[in-house]
């Protein structure tokens, strides 16, 4: 088998495995912080647990990052796979909030492990004349997939009763049920063509990577925008259904609605925006969307009316379609063979310095006033995130002239 059929089966699978899994997660996507507040727990107690839960996923994911460079990748995808199914079987199980925090840390744990191996996988596999466009493409095929999703999930809770943790709970043990299957299926396709490249114990390892960042002034940079993203993104999000339904009245049909619109805005959205990313470069892309975010965050917070709500979400999936810009300018920060190592020590890095991201939306929301979190993480983006983000070389050409030498 050639190289390029090879990559092309593999990126194949990638794109199917991603597929089945962007609709089962979209069934409980909305719910997962709603379910644990059912439960009994406070926003303020929320946030806290959701900031251990990101202590224990950011040392498993940065281990994770590291051994991707030490073993096969493909070994270590498995891995993030298991990891991603446990973690609704834990949340279904749950019957308060204390036995909650088990599949909440999972959740995290699962998430970010295999986005994490998925993005290293389609880098490696991508020429970087196409690759925005190849992370567009999977974004694009998986929300397709998922599209109706937050309406099916919608339905199942309305049917239940409405929101509550009783109605909400079925949905993870369908999602279980989805996620098993699917990796099941597709995941013996996905292999990987790049050796290991680390022969040294884990330890040395993560030396030799926090070197590579030292040398390189263009990764600190980059470690500081994610960094502060683990602020913006943090300490915040864990909050919006939460604020949702509590302040805006939104009701699950509502949330459906609010998904459905999102998911088909990035779906329409993605392959132009991944094209775009490719011809006039990564960092100009982020930078052009970024006005969206904040558009659709401000509407969420003045919205007189549910159908404001849902045209903030379609703005903010436009948005989200610069994704596939920021995920190949991160790979592209590196050589192909430094791509697990780069991923292990930002993961390293962002998720411990970010810690406390949770616990702080919590008490803003909290002591504050409940539309605290979502200002401070939009000032947070606007003021000190972008200019970095701008002042960021580009990537194109370099990504171009290392993978023509593969």
């Amino acid at each position: 088998m050639s190289v390029k059929t090879f990559r092309r089966r593999s990126y194949v699978a990638l794109v199917g495995r991603a597929s089945i899994s962007s609709f089962f997660n979209g069934l409980s996507q909305q719910y997962v912080n709603l379910y644990v507040f059912e439960l009994g727990i406070s926003v303020a107690e929320l946030g806290f647990l959701r900031s251990l839960a990101s202590l224990f996923s950011s040392i498993t994911n940065s281990i994770l990052g590291f051994l991707s460079d030490m073993l096969d990748r493909r070994k270590v995808y498995l891995a993030a796979l298991a990891l991603e199914a446990l973690a609704p079987l834990s949340l279904f199980l749950a019957r308060d909030w204390n036995t909650a925090l088990v599949g909440l840390t999972l959740l995290l744990v699962g998430a970010f492990a295999v986005m994490n191996v998925e993005n290293i996988l389609v880098a490696d596999l991508m020429p970087s004349k196409s690759r925005a466009l190849g992370y567009g493409i999977v974004g694009s095929v998986a929300t397709l997939v998922s599209l109706v999703s937050p309406l099916v999930a919608a339905v199942i809770v309305e049917a239940g009763g409405g929101i509550s943790a009783e109605s909400i709970r079925p949905l993870f043990l369908i999602q279980f049920a989805g996620l098993a299957a699917g990796a099941l299926l597709v995941a013996p396709l996905v292999k990987d063509y790049v050796s290991p490249s680390l022969r040294e114990g884990l330890r040395s390892a993560i030396r030799d990577s926090i070197g590579m960042v030292r040398e390189n002034s263009s990764l600190r940079r980059w470690l500081i925008v994610e960094i502060l993203g683990g602020y913006v993104w943090r300490s915040s999000i864990p909050f919006n259904t939460i604020y949702l339904v509590e302040v805006k009245g939104a009701t699950a049909m509502t949330l459906g609605l609010m998904g459905f619109a999102s998911n088909l805005a990035y779906l329409l959205s993605s392959p132009l925006v991944g094209r775009l990313a490719d011809k006039v470069g990564r960092v100009r892309t982020i930078i052009a969307l970024r006005s969206l975010l904040y558009i659709s965050m401000t509407m969420m917070l003045l919205a007189p009316s549910h159908e404001y709500l849902i045209a903030a979400w379609a703005l903010r999936g436009v948005w989200f379609s610069s994704s596939s810009a920021f995920r190949a300018l991160t790979m592209e920060l590196v050589p192909e063979e430094a791509r697990g190592r780069w991923t292990g020590v930002r993961e390293l890095a962002r998720s411990l310095a970010s810690v406390p991201a949770p616990a702080i939306g919590g008490l803003l929301y909290s002591l504050a006033f409940p539309e605290a979190p979502f200002i401070v993480a939009m000032v947070l983006d606007a003021a000190v995130r972008l200019p970095l983000i701008y002042l960021t070389p580009e990537t194109l050409a370099l990504a171009a002239r290392r993978y023509e030498r593969c």
